[in-house]
């Protein structure tokens, strides 16, 4: 997670996740963060390059959340 927007993130944080959508990368090196949830294991966060996305919703995620959004903004 070094050097990505989940730097700050600790492995195992919760997300808030409003959907039933999931992301399943052709390039497994383009994952940054999976999640399990209902025993299925999906990407929940995913980058190429200088394009970065995430499933969950960082804004309603508390304090976490707002550590990643602010590495996005730190990005520019």
């Amino acid at each position: 997670w070094d050097k990505t927007i989940l730097s700050a993130t600790p492995i195992g944080s919760d997300m808030y996740f409003v959907h039933s959508f999931a992301v399943f990368p052709t390039d497994p090196n383009d994952t940054l963060a999976e999640t399990t949830y209902d025993g299925i294991t999906f990407c929940s966060a995913i980058q190429r390059d200088n394009v970065i996305g995430v499933q969950f919703h960082p804004e309603k995620s508390g304090v976490t959340g707002l550590k990643i959004l602010q590495k996005f903004i730190e990005l520019v």
